[in-house]
């Protein structure tokens, strides 16, 4: 579920969708977006565990000026929550992960914005993660 000031757009590979947030101004120039991403690992012994430290380190490696804000488990909703914050074509960006391994499938769902309004949209992204549910 999601509010109707944001809009649904089909996936690309990879991507199951992106919902992209109306832009709040003519001099903003940044859509936040909040993306949900599914690897299956089927026959394979992929861990949750192993797969966001893998993550994390393709983040802290190949994202410029990448810092690794939260990075915790949370195992009495069986996912993992990582927090960074980047450079990204001169543009400081905030990004909010959940992973989660159901069925030898990762789920990865993200919330990215510019650094300077993240925390204007969380409460609102926490209500859409908290509606997402795997099938």
């Amino acid at each position: 579920q999601y509010p109707n000031n944001w809009i649904l757009v089909d996936g690309k590979p990879n991507k199951e969708f992106f919902l992209i947030a109306q832009l709040e101004s003519d001099l903003d120039t940044f859509k936040e977006n909040i993306t949900l991403a599914i690897f299956n690992y089927e026959d394979t012994k992929m861990t949750l565990d192993c797969f966001v430290n893998d993550s994390v380190d393709r983040i802290e490696t190949h994202i410029n000026s990448a810092r690794i804000l939260e990075n915790i488990r949370d195992k009495k909703k069986s996912y993992h929550k990582v927090i960074y914050q980047s450079e990204v074509n001169e543009r400081s960006l905030k990004t909010l992960q959940h992973y989660w391994m159901v069925k030898q499938r990762i789920y990865i769902l993200a919330f990215t914005a510019e650094t300077s309004i993240y925390e204007s949209y969380i409460e609102q992204v926490s209500q859409i993660f908290k509606s997402f549910k795997i099938l």
